[in-house]
């Protein structure tokens, strides 16, 4: 097992290449993924009990800080997931949909999930935050149920 230095070596490492990509978004795929960032906290205020005004209130923002939050985190995504996909390509790195579930599976519990359901969750929305899973390096995309891209820096 991969020790914890090792794992934010790693990390950053990446983050380190994708800051120093030439990478440009196009800005339909920024506007989306920042409607889906943006989209999904508030439904996890929602979940809360919290309101978007009452956490603008609360957290002292103006709409639109709270708005380029969500670009800025759009724009490090859609860089992360194109540096990615141009090193796997590059490499020829491919990932089987066997690994790909066994990192869900191993990042489920984290999540407070079981991991036939997180994969069914993942398939049915389409969405998954490449951070989020395995070593942080993963990224992938799903088109009607199938994972169709993946990624791993890792290997």
């Amino acid at each position: 097992r991969e020790s914890e230095a090792e794992l934010a070596f790693r990390q950053q490492a990446v983050a380190k290449v994708v800051a120093d990509a030439k990478v440009e978004i196009p800005a339909e795929a920024k506007e989306k993924r920042t409607n889906e960032i943006e989209m999904d906290f508030l439904a996890s205020l929602q979940a809360r009990g919290v309101g978007a005004d009452e956490y603008l209130k609360q957290s002292e923002e103006d709409q639109k800080k709270f708005v380029e939050h969500f670009q800025a985190q759009a724009e490090s995504a859609l860089r992360y997931e194109a540096v990615l996909e141009a090193v796997a390509e590059q490499e020829n790195i491919e990932v089987t949909d066997e690994e790909i579930e066994s990192e869900i599976s191993k990042a489920a519990p984290r999540m407070n999930k079981e991991p036939a359901a997180l994969i069914a969750e993942i398939k049915g929305d389409g969405k998954f935050d490449p951070y989020a899973i395995g070593n942080g390096a993963y990224s992938f995309r799903i088109d009607k149920g199938a994972f169709v891209a993946v990624i791993s820096a890792g290997k």
